[in-house]
């Protein structure tokens, strides 16, 4: 899966094409729909099993089980695929064989306080009164599912961790007349690991601070969960960290060994205990951010789910560290799981860092040996991980997978359609793997790249989920493209085939051709756009710029005159560099912009299919590389000495000036209404000094619990939920940011991790790929 917004926009949001009817459902009413297999009568099939599972334990109203809901519906029915399993005249007690008895305990008077939480947690869950439910209501299989997890809850014995305990477990309190035994030989028939093409990205971090038994059983546990994945170097791989005594070190890496399994094995097996490591490590959340700077910084793939796993024995103490290393994870994408030993206060300290919701991403045993229990657990939850979404998606149709699009508001629209073939994207809020057998809304893509699927939800959600499938199987040169916006769209786009017909002969089919945009022949407003595999898009001038330029190969307007040649793109020269610089490797690495090297005031501009332009900066600017931009020189001498890194601006005292790495000066403005102070090299109120009378007037500003706040036009934006500008991120000389609420706006980072709010011109948008508005 690829982040590719532009391209998107080109085959969605800048096309008039047909669209599908705009699908809004509002799940805060939690009603699930009858047409889901999860609340028919007779449903029965492993995946019906899984989508039950899946949304029961999303929910987080029950302790954790260890998988014993998911063994004990193969068990007890092989996942109602047994024939007695929907016989009326034998039993009602649907796939996981509630017993009528069993039931009725599920609804004893009186209610007990615990006994009516539950009841309200599964109204609001799922809208079902379970008050009301009746005995032959369990022939649906999530009612079946959640009176058997009613019954189990309420026997006032924890679930154990192990399958041999589990099949004690069933027989003492479950099926009287079962057999340990057979529940144990059973479950081994039973493989919850991934399979298919799906990939994912998955890094063990130990924490070594512990004994060198203990850690051996940590290897162990690795070994054993990495053996029951598709290892692969284009599918599931692993690596390996380790913390302790003050050092993050890596074992082998993303790209080691070609993901051969058995050199993998034999690289865990070999893994030696960081030296000197001694309990209780100090900050736990400051290595979780170093590995996740270091593991998926340069060795990540766009199309696989990003998943970090952290085990641990020790209680974190910093809890501030720790929401740094989770807003770290939204920020690059990565699922968080931890596996914590002992105590349930390990658990609880462990919850900060762990993805939403926290309780479908953490696992707990107490004590080391018992973590070979839990393999097969992080092995179903690899599985069913989607992958965190930073963007709009791209993936081919043989390799989507399930995807998180974070949840900035409680209104949200799916949008999605295919270069071709054809499927269906199913949504939910409520569970992390939409498909067929469970979701909240679902929409069809039709063959042809013009039809554009959109469906809007309604929710109180971290993350909405969405899965395409597709219809039948075709080749790899067919993608997905996949986007998910704030809001509920208010008007549907008319039918390109009635106002803006194609032309017969499709202009981008010529042989030979150089460019990419054409006029359209019905419409001086309107031109043809084409794609990578030479599919053509009726595209739409912006208002400002109305008229399509043949000569120019752009939109032009009243205030971008049309002069010869000026949307031509290069073709020879190339600005002094020797060979066209926008090559399929810089594009897929988001290198969008190049220095002129026979001009400072010019620079290259590629476009998404390979196309490179000459672009010229405003008068008085020049192109500065570093920064991807044309930049205002001071016009004084000079100051930068190597010594001192900040000076005043003599034009302007709410600016200033900073020295790179390479003493060139940059003109950098304070915020709004602020002065520079040399003294202490930062932006004050007027009339203030920076001392320890006024730090409240220091530019950074305290973190916070909410979401990023603009505080005033272009001011700081607050620090707060995901917030950008960590120190990771400007060392990575990542300064550039979405403003969720609106996309004609994007987050800028200055280096000392404060973060400004800038606008676009009239008519742009901020194009993550690029870094710059377009």
């Amino acid at each position: 899966m690829e982040v590719q917004k532009g391209l998107f926009l080109l085959a969605a949001a800048l096309i008039t094409t047909a669209t599908a009817a705009n699908s809004i459902v509002n799940v805060t009413d939690l009603s699930i729909s009858a047409d889901n297999p999860v609340v028919q009568a007779g449903a029965s099939g492993a995946s019906v099993v899984d989508a039950v599972v899946n949304l029961i334990y999303h929910s987080c109203i029950f302790p954790e089980d260890y998988l014993f809901l998911r063994r004990l519906a193969y068990v007890e029915t092989r996942d109602g695929t047994i024939p007695y399993t929907y016989d009326p005249n034998y039993y009602y007690a649907g796939i996981w064989r509630v017993s009528q008895p069993m039931f009725q305990s599920t609804q004893r008077f009186p209610v007990s306080a615990a006994l009516q939480a539950k009841y309200r947690q599964i109204e609001d869950a799922f809208g079902i009164a379970w008050q009301n439910v009746q005995w032959h209501d369990l022939q649906k299989p999530l009612y079946s599912a959640l009176a058997a997890m009613l019954y189990i809850t309420f026997a006032e014995r924890p679930v154990p961790s192990t399958s041999e305990e589990q099949g004690t477990f069933r027989q003492d309190l479950y099926r009287l007349s079962g057999s340990a035994t057979n529940f144990t030989r059973s479950v081994e028939f039973w493989n919850g690991a991934c399979s298919g093409t799906q990939q994912a990205d998955v890094v063990f971090v130990l924490d070594s601070a512990t004994s060198n038994e203990n850690f051996k059983r940590m290897l162990e546990y690795v070994s054993s969960v990495v053996d029951g994945l598709t290892l692969d170097s284009q599918l599931i791989r692993v690596s390996l960290y380790q913390f302790g005594a003050g050092n993050l070190r890596n074992e082998f890496r993303l790209t080691s060994f070609n993901q051969v399994k058995s050199d993998i094995l034999a690289a865990i097996k070999s893994a030696s205990q960081m030296s000197g490591a001694t309990a209780g490590t100090s900050d736990t959340g400051f290595f979780l951010r170093s590995a996740l700077a270091d593991a998926f910084k340069s060795t990540g793939r766009a199309n696989a789910a990003r998943i970090l796993i952290l085990v641990t024995d020790n209680q974190p103490s910093n809890t501030a560290s720790m929401q740094e290393a989770r807003n770290m994870a939204v920020a690059e994408g990565v699922s968080v799981f931890t596996v914590g030993v002992g105590t349930g206060a390990v658990l609880n300290s462990l919850a900060t860092v762990a993805t939403e919701p926290a309780c479908d991403h953490q696992l707990r045993v107490d004590q080391f040996q018992h973590l070979k229990d839990i393999v097969q657990e992080t092995q179903f939850k690899i599985c069913k991980e989607p992958m965190m979404a930073l963007g709009m998606i791209r993936c081919r149709l043989d390799q989507c997978r399930n995807v998180a699009f974070p949840m900035m508001s409680q209104q949200m629209t799916i949008r999605a359609n295919t270069t071709c073939s054809s499927g269906n994207i199913y949504v939910s809020p409520r569970t992390p793997r939409p498909d067929q057998y469970f979701r909240d809304v679902a929409d069809r893509i039709l063959t042809t790249s013009a039809d554009v699927a959109s469906v809007s939800i309604i929710a109180n959600s971290p993350y909405l989920y969405v899965t395409f499938l597709e219809a039948t199987s075709s080749t790899s040169n067919c993608f997905a493209l996949i986007e998910a916006v704030n809001g509920i769209p208010t008007t549907t786009q008319t039918p390109c085939t009635t106002d803006y017909p194609y032309p017969t002969t499709n202009p981008c089919l010529t042989v030979g051709r150089t460019v990419d945009r054409f006029p359209y022949p019905y419409s001086t407003s309107l031109f043809i756009q084409c794609d990578l595999q030479n599919g053509m898009y009726i595209t739409h001038c912006p208002p400002d710029r109305p008229f399509f330029s043949q000569d120019c190969r752009y939109c032009v307007g009243a205030n971008s005159p049309i002069l010869s040649g000026c949307g031509t793109p290069v073709t020879t020269g190339y600005c002094g560099l020797p060979v066209n610089p926008c090559t399929v490797e810089n594009l897929r690495n988001n290198r969008f912009f190049f220095a002129c090297p026979t001009n400072d005031r010019e620079y290259l501009q590629c476009d998404m299919w390979g196309g490179v332009f000459v672009q010229s900066c405003p008068i008085n600017e020049v192109w500065r590389e570093s920064a991807l931009t044309c930049e205002v020189l001071p016009d004084v001498i000079n100051p930068c000495n190597g010594v001192t890194r900040f000076f005043p601006y003599p034009k302007d005292p709410h600016k200033y000036i900073m020295c790179d790495n390479n003493q060139i000066p940059f003109v950098m403005p304070c915020p709004p209404n602020f002065v520079w102070d040399q003294p202490d090299t930062t932006c004050v109120p007027p009339g203030f000094t920076l001392s320890g009378d006024h730090p409240e007037y220091h530019i950074v500003i305290p973190a916070t619990t909410q979401a990023p706040i603009v505080i005033g036009t272009g001011g700081i934006v607050s620090r707060g939920f995901a917030y950008p500008c960590t120190r990771e991120n400007i060392a990575a000389e990542r300064l550039y940011f979405p403003y969720a609420p609106d996309e004609n706006k994007y987050i800028q980072c200055d280096l000392w991790g404060d973060a400004f709010l800038r606008s676009c011109q009239q008519g742009f948008y901020f194009f993550v790929e690029s870094n710059t508005c377009v």
